[in-house]
């Protein structure tokens, strides 16, 4: 073990570095590249900021923004075009620029020069508007999808090919009838606890008002609808001449044509014949009357009919039971209005 030689712990000698041109380039720091700025259209950056939902208007105060200092940072030019899109009332009168002693007959809004009214900024109803509009805003009401799609409905609903839902529709798909249960409070008579609801009486069909005697022979049903996408008012009186007693389906009589009044002589208590001018049809909804009245009058294309409720569109006339005269006087015959098809339905159910 004495002899064995020791391990040196000494560094060998560093061999000199010798930096070159390229060493050096390589050691000094690279400059950083910028990002050149994207030029951003003002007309696109508008857009922006008054269409789209994530506007920063949505998120301020725009009393900040809308306020006397903000108006006197505009320009003369852009002031009288602001002023000239506000109502008068939001505008004050300043000294006239010629005497009326001068001009007697000379236009007062010529004559003198208008102002904005600056406490118009910290009206109530102003900053409602304000409000409401950033309300839009947010929602997404102001951005051109949503100018397309209403301007697809409006075009839609003067056509005729697109309605909204009828709100009894709507009333009906959101309150069903209560499903039959063991529950003993749906076993109660009518009437109690409000167990009949409005949107059950839709479970009545015509025919079912004929079988108890709701709709007689010689009662008038008066039709009248306003088509306002065209521009066209139908309106036709009919008449139940028969009733099939084996399927309860209703035989009507109707002008032909635009006409919308029947003859005096279908419409006293013994009726003659119809003539020529008088149609028979033969139904058992209203849905199939109505479409039966606007095919007879013609004006209303079938492409040109929007979704509704037949059973509003009908108005009963009958006589009453306890008339000792009778009077013929009238397009009616002397009959008094009963109600609509809509409002006999609900009647019969909740009497039933």
């Amino acid at each position: 073990m004495g002899d064995r030689p020791r391990r040196s712990t000494r560094q060998p000698p560093r061999v000199p570095v010798v930096q070159t041109e390229q060493s050096i380039s390589d050691d000094l720091p690279r400059p950083t590249k910028r990002k050149i700025a994207e030029t951003v259209d003002p007309q696109t950056q508008l857009h922006n900021i008054l269409e789209n939902p994530k506007s920063i208007l949505t998120k301020m105060d725009l009393s900040e923004l809308l306020n006397a200092n903000t108006w006197h940072l505009l320009s003369d030019d852009s002031q009288k075009m602001l002023t000239a899109m506000l109502p008068p009332t939001a505008l004050i009168t300043n000294q006239p620029r010629a005497s009326h002693s001068e001009q007697p007959f000379e236009d007062v809004s010529e004559s003198t020069d208008r102002s904005l009214n600056l406490s118009i900024f910290t009206d109530p109803h102003f900053l409602d508007a304000a409000r409401t509009f950033q309300d839009h805003l947010y929602s997404g009401w102001l951005t051109a999808s949503h100018h397309a799609k209403l301007k697809k409905y409006i075009d839609g609903v003067r056509n005729g090919t697109l309605a909204a839902p009828w709100k009894d529709e709507v009333w009906d798909k959101e309150n069903p009838p209560p499903s039959s249960s063991p529950n003993p409070i749906n076993a109660m008579p009518p009437g109690v606890f409000g167990t009949r609801t409005a949107g059950a009486s839709a479970d009545l069909k015509l025919p079912d008002l004929v079988r108890d005697n709701v709709l007689l022979v010689g009662d008038m049903i008066s039709y009248k609808r306003n088509f306002s996408g065209i521009g066209i008012v139908v309106a036709k009186d009919t008449i139940i001449q028969s009733i099939d007693p084996s399927t309860l389906t209703l035989t009507i009589l109707m002008p032909k044509g635009t006409s919308c009044t029947l003859p005096t002589s279908l419409t006293c208590p013994q009726p003659d014949k119809p003539g020529e001018e008088i149609t028979s049809v033969t139904v058992s909804t209203p849905q199939m009357l109505e479409t039966m009245v606007l095919d007879t009058d013609g004006r209303v294309g079938k492409n040109q009919r929007p979704n509704g409720n037949a059973w509003k569109s009908f108005t009963v006339s009958r006589w009453r039971d306890d008339r000792t005269i009778i009077d013929n006087a009238g397009l009616k015959g002397g009959r008094e209005t009963y109600g609509t098809l809509f409002y006999l339905r609900g009647s019969h159910y909740y009497e039933r």
